[in-house]
């Protein structure tokens, strides 16, 4: 299993520019079960807010780690 926890995603880029913040939002299923789906949010740095916003989107089974190499 390659899936990060989020301390490990915080610890990979504390020494880089960009400082992630890990999120957590919960919805029901179509069945009512409770699902967690977690996300990284990388805030733009200062004086870089002109950048513009990019969605990676993963399948499962997968990772939002499969993608730090972009950060």
């Amino acid at each position: 299993d390659a899936r990060q926890t989020d301390q490990e995603l915080v610890e990979e880029f504390q020494n880089q520019r960009i400082r992630p913040v890990i999120h957590h939002y919960q919805i029901a299923d179509q069945r009512g079960r409770m699902r967690t789906i977690r996300f990284m949010e990388t805030p733009a740095p200062a004086g870089d807010s002109t950048w513009p916003v990019i969605l990676f989107v993963h399948g499962a089974p997968s990772s939002l780690s499969f993608f730090n190499d972009f950060f």
